[in-house]
């Protein structure tokens, strides 16, 4: 399993250094049809009526608008269709998961970086339909209908084990309650936007955990503490939880990791941090500081329950807070 190297490298990435030259622009004759064919293809069913020239066509759309940043214009793309591949291929259940919320991220953020609604794009539109968001973290950051969903999937597991874990209601209810909960530490609120991919983990893991683990991680988003690093290791492939929830470590092959090259050079850059940004920081200047990544565990621990966290309400998500980390703007 490949790890991010995200510590020799992540205060110069997440305060405002980037050496990353830039090639030129993504041919949208190529990256178009690939983003067209590889979006309609993860979607299946729900995008089965879609006009595929249409949605190439808005693909070429989005691609003009990452034009203005000259590293979108040159990674976007690949990194649109590499994210779409990992959530319908990668070896990780969990990071699956993820990288369907990151490639969404990468189409909303084109659409709101050519300032036309996003639904006035195909692929964006259908998505809206059939995954709306019923709550907004930040741009491209959201619970999702997919979210909720995830929590009848806990719940099948809940009365496969027999243990009583997760509250007596309706999934909708249950998870909106947990997001109008935290709705004043935006950090806390992650979790449920990632809740489709932490149920994803669970369910694959789920042989593998003891009862006590089977109880931990079906309450995971009712309860205060963090998980242990062994059961965060069996559901998610790393102990990270908040490189995870960030989008910077979402585990994956040597070999996924060498295909995906644009889409790990934002991950490694924080791009999909919103309001984890500031503890990111927080946690690689610990780390450099300690030469080593010892402790990290109890660290990562105590970050998580900080309550001023909340202060990144106004955080700028994506890719703004990107261009102005690496391009002070």
């Amino acid at each position: 399993m490949s790890r991010i190297p995200i510590y020799a490298a992540a205060i110069a990435a997440l305060t405002g250094f980037s050496g990353a030259a830039v090639a030129g622009p993504a041919d949208p004759e190529i990256w178009a049809p690939r983003m067209a064919e590889t979006y309609v293809t993860m979607m299946g069913m729900d995008a089965e009526t879609a006009d595929l020239d249409a949605v190439g066509a808005d693909m070429r759309r989005l691609i003009a608008a990452f034009g203005q940043e000259p590293l979108l214009a040159e990674k976007g793309p690949p990194a649109f269709v590499q994210a779409v591949e990992l959530a319908q291929h990668g070896s990780v259940s969990a990071t699956r998961g993820a990288m369907y919320d990151l490639a969404r991220d990468i189409l909303l953020t084109a659409a709101k970086m050519s300032g036309q609604p996003a639904d006035s794009f195909i692929p964006l539109d259908i998505w809206s339909d059939v995954d709306p968001f019923h709550a907004e973290l930040t741009l491209g950051l959201g619970l999702a209908a997919s979210d909720i969903a995830a929590m009848d999937k806990l719940k099948a597991l809940e009365a496969q084990s027999g243990l009583q874990v997760i509250p007596a209601a309706p999934s909708e209810e249950l998870v909106m309650k947990a997001w109008r909960q935290q709705e004043d530490e935006p950090v806390n609120n992650v979790l449920p936007t990632r809740l489709q991919a932490w149920a994803d983990g669970v369910e694959a893991a789920w042989p593998e955990l003891n009862d006590g683990e089977r109880e931990a991680a079906l309450g995971a988003l009712f309860r205060s503490e963090v998980p242990s690093q062994s059961l965060l290791r069996k559901v998610l492939g790393t102990e990270d939880i908040v490189h995870w929830l960030a989008g910077v470590d979402l585990p994956m092959s040597e070999t996924e990791r060498q295909q995906s090259r644009e889409l790990v050079h934002f991950m490694e850059m924080g791009a999909f941090a919103g309001p984890l940004k500031q503890p990111l920081i927080e946690i690689a200047q610990m780390r450099a500081a300690q030469g080593s990544a010892a402790g990290l565990g109890a660290a990562a621990t105590q970050l998580m329950r900080l309550n001023n966290w909340s202060a990144m309400t106004g955080e700028m998500h994506s890719w703004e807070s990107y261009r102005y980390m690496t391009q002070g703007y």
